[in-house]
């Protein structure tokens, strides 16, 4: 059974809504708040993927809980993607103390797969700074080679036809992807090694959407967790990225599951998210 939360519209796209939903902390006395950007290779997923062990997790130690809805690609652009989450967190800044009813806004950067990339992006880029990032089993740059080539990984799995991709974009922006459908496309895009060149806008290049050392140093706090043989999402990204942000710490999965919080809710994700908390108590 999921935690109950309220849904708020923090913006509109192309007559498309975007949503807020808060799962507030059950404690008199919360100790901030979590802003949480999901995964899905920036085509599909849910801001409500969030196992509901998780969202007690985070709330029963103090946090509120806060999913930020975000357009999907290829309906927009990496840029426009941007422009959204810098926009959500921009709301939840301007509305947290008297909409929301929050004690403050103050915040942490929470995201998952293209979630995490989209947080270390956020984080470069918005006014309203995180407190500190949570980043899992993500990148921060689109020019890893691996993303750019024929996924050998999916080319295991059943060939994704075009004409069932044409059918699977629509002509308007999407805030909710379902993997039951969408993951189809996100598939396909990693068989052809198309991926990146469909997120990017046009005349762009992925350098432009891609962090280098010099922005990694900057960013504040930051807990990372990746499996070793993540089949998706190289490891050594996340390596990079915890050795270079100052005040950084990585725990290593060893698995060989991108998602390893997805399978293993009950033991190895709870037990990580265990950390995360204990790691960010010490830190604010």
């Amino acid at each position: 059974m999921m935690p109950t939360y309220e849904t708020y519209i923090i913006d509109t796209i192309e007559n498309t809504d975007l949503h807020l939903y808060l799962y507030r902390s059950s404690l008199s006395e919360t100790k901030g708040n979590v802003l949480y950007l999901h995964g899905g290779g920036l085509v599909y997923g849910s801001a409500r993927d969030m196992p509901a062990s998780y969202i007690e997790q985070i709330t029963a130690a103090g946090y509120n809980f806060l999913a930020l809805e975000y357009p999907l690609a290829p309906e927009v652009k990496l840029d426009t993607i941007f422009t959204s989450v810098k926009s959500g967190i921009h709301w939840f800044a301007a509305n947290a103390t008297i909409k929301l009813g929050l004690d403050h806004s103050d915040y942490i950067l929470f995201g998952r797969s293209a979630g995490a990339y989209l947080a270390v992006n956020a984080a470069l880029r918005t006014d309203q700074k995180p407190q500190a990032l949570w980043l899992f089993y993500g990148y921060h740059t689109l020019r890893e080679a691996t993303f750019q080539v024929p996924s050998r990984h999916y080319l295991q799995f059943p060939r994704v036809d075009e004409r069932l991709v044409k059918q699977l974009i629509k002509s308007h922006p999407l805030a909710d992807g379902p993997k039951e459908t969408r993951y189809a496309l996100y598939i396909h895009y990693r068989q052809t090694g198309k991926w990146i060149a469909d997120l990017v806008p046009a005349g762009n290049k992925p350098i432009t959407y891609s962090l280098t050392k010099a922005d990694l140093e900057t960013l504040p706090p930051t807990f990372l967790a990746a499996s070793t043989n993540d089949p998706d999402v190289p490891y050594r990204l996340s390596k990079t990225m915890a050795a270079a942000i100052p005040d950084a710490l990585l725990e290593t999965i060893e698995s060989d599951e991108h998602d390893f919080d997805r399978t293993t809710t009950e033991t190895i994700g709870k037990a990580v998210y265990a950390k995360a908390l204990s790691w960010l108590a010490e830190r604010l």
